[in-house]
């Protein structure tokens, strides 16, 4: 900043009469520099007042002017700034938001002996918004833009304005009482065709239509308001690709009661599927939501797989950091396809037989009758049932032949408490997709000794195995690896043995089940689950972005199983496994 003042003092300095010729202010964060346009008279009375005449400070196309105003003992002063414009704000928006438009504005204010008195209005006239989503910008453009603030020694009143064509209108009128502790707040909103599909943005959902309308009060402190009035969503279509459920003419009221508010709604998914929804919110203290669910013939597709229908009456909860699911989902009907196989496909001998399946019926269709237990970490459990689902498919149970192998590069294999280096990992296929050969080893090296797991062979009958190098018995070399040392007592050796049998009497079940008629297993990892008699070596990898494959070896027990997933949703997969019984499951997962 630089000034240059000229002008006249009485003897005794206790009058002073002069003007500021010249003046620059810098903004170098935002590269702005104000210069002085013309002379301002300046002039200090001996009643000690301290007068600036009207100036005007210019800046590209903007300008701020200013009256004549008095500075001291009180004061009283109004600026005018017009044109400024809004992109030189960006330093101070946040890197995801750009503002582009020009800005117009009015300060006036007197401070009186009972506080301020003045009023201050801005205008954006018409401009746009810019909000960065993942790496594209959206724009959101509006046509009015106004903000006014009163204020009164015994209260301050804001009254905002925002219209446009894809955010409708945007009212917002409160007073605030400065003089009580909490800053008590009287106010009101109103929300009229407020468009959602910025929503459908953030979101990144192909389709998101609506219309959101309400109106309401605020009171309360100023920190803190209560909130009464109506939310009401009208016109709702969201539909994705990745969402299996579509919502159609889609209803939603929220009816706000200070610091709760209770949710109701429905929509429809086709010509005879239908949900509703309802329930409470609360955020007084600590957040808490209870919803329920409830529909009849919901279509869930998952293409191009399945074709099922959905009867949910489901309640989800969640109060002091836990959340609970319960109630009931059925499945009344659906259909699972297989559209085409592989040339090479062949029938399954009809000497087979499923334990736990119902006997074939004639032709290609198979009706498979079963019912799901959910599993979930929640104060509450779901129900799901399911009715008769039809498979249906040229043969369904088809062999898809393969050739080729499968690596892991620098893996880590945690095995009795221990991490174990792979040494090796591969699963080799020459022949049906559903037989491939294990070539594993996870070892851990102790000074000189070398000692790890080795699994080998096909994986309906792998070889199980503890190794060495140098060689040394079973029950030292699984020493090593569970203790990192030798056996040093006969109870070291009573249980090494006792592990070294158990393993060598591993043995897998036959794989009865054809896992797809397309293959690529991606992200193939090892990993130890369970402990103690239960412990396991489990591979897994992904067929697809939604189905995965497991498979596991019991490690101290003759159990071998064998998992298919698909992830339905954000929180929600279906899991079909066999081992020492058959099921089908559906999960429900949540992070906090």
């Amino acid at each position: 900043m630089s000034l240059l003042l000229a002008g006249d003092a009485s003897e005794s300095w206790n009058a002073w009469v002069g003007a500021l010729e010249q003046g620059q202010i810098s903004v170098p964060a935002q590269g702005q520099q104000w210069t002085l346009s013309e002379s301002a008279a300046l002039e200090y009375t001996e009643a000690g007042k301290l007068t600036l005449g009207q100036h005007c400070w210019q800046w590209q196309q903007a300008s701020v002017c200013a009256e004549d105003q008095t500075l001291l003992p009180t004061q009283d002063i109004a600026y005018r700034i017009e044109n400024f414009p809004t992109t030189a704000l960006s330093p101070l928006l946040p890197d995801t938001l750009r503002w582009d438009a020009t800005l117009n504005a009015d300060l006036q204010l007197v401070m009186t002996e009972d506080g301020p008195d003045g009023e201050v209005s801005i205008d954006a006239g018409s401009g746009e918004f810019e909000v960065q989503v993942r790496d594209e910008w959206e724009s959101l453009s509006y046509n009015t833009f106004t903000t006014r603030l009163s204020l009164k020694p015994s209260v301050a009143e804001l009254d905002l304005q925002l219209q446009g064509p894809d955010i409708g209108n945007l009212s917002v009128g409160m007073s605030v009482d400065p003089d009580s502790d909490a800053r008590e707040v009287d106010g009101q909103f109103s929300i009229e065709g407020l468009d959602i599909a910025m929503a459908g943005i953030f979101a990144g959902l192909e389709v998101v239509e609506g219309e959101l309308n309400g109106e309401g009060t605020l009171s309360g402190p100023l920190m803190k308001p209560a909130v009464n009035g109506e939310l009401a969503l009208s016109g709702g279509h969201i539909a994705d690709p990745r969402l299996p459920i579509p919502l159609e003419d889609l209803v939603v009221s929220l009816e706000l009661k200070g610091y709760s508010a209770d949710l109701s709604g429905r929509w429809r998914s086709n010509e005879r599927g239908s949900g509703n929804i309802e329930g409470s919110l609360a955020w007084e203290a600590e957040p808490s939501v209870e919803v329920r669910l409830t529909g009849d013939r919901l279509p869930f597709n998952y293409e191009p797989y399945a074709q099922v229908e959905l009867v949910p009456d489901i309640t989800i909860a969640y109060e002091g950091g836990d959340l609970s699911v319960s109630g009931n989902l059925n499945v009344p009907r659906g259909t699972i396809e297989i559209r085409e196989l592989p040339a090479q496909a062949v029938s399954v001998s009809e000497d087979e037989v499923v334990v736990g399946a119902e006997e074939k019926e004639a032709g290609s269709a198979l009706s498979i009758w079963t019912s799901l237990s959910w599993s979930v970490r929640t104060r509450s459990a779901l129900v799901v049932s399911v009715s008769p689902v039809t498979l249906r498919g040229h043969c369904v149970s088809a062999t898809t032949w393969i050739r080729g192998a499968l690596q892991l590069v620098e893996g880590r294999y945690e095995a009795y408490g221990q991490e174990l280096d792979l040494r090796r990992a591969r699963l080799v296929f020459v022949g049906p997709l559903s037989e491939p050969y294990l070539d594993i080893e996870a070892v851990r090296r102790v000074d000189n000794v070398v000692a790890g797991i080795r699994l080998s062979g096909p994986v309906s009958s792998p070889r199980t195995e503890v190794f060495s190098e140098p060689e040394m018995p079973q029950t030292d070399a699984l020493s090593y690896v569970i203790l990192g040392r030798a056996p040093q007592s006969r109870g070291d050796e009573g249980q090494m043995s006792r592990a070294a049998i158990s393993l060598g009497l591993t043995q897998a079940n036959k794989v009865t089940q054809g896992i797809g008629e397309e293959f690529g297993i991606r992200n193939l990892t090892l990993e130890a689950e369970g402990s103690g008699d239960e412990s396991a070596v489990v591979a897994s990898g992904y067929l697809t972005d939604e189905l995965s494959i497991r498979y596991g070896v019991g490690i101290f027990q003759p159990i071998t199983t064998v998992a298919l997933r698909y992830d339905i949703g954000r929180y929600f997969y279906l899991e079909a496994a066999s081992g020492l019984a058959a099921s089908l499951d559906i999960f429900y997962t949540r992070d906090f």
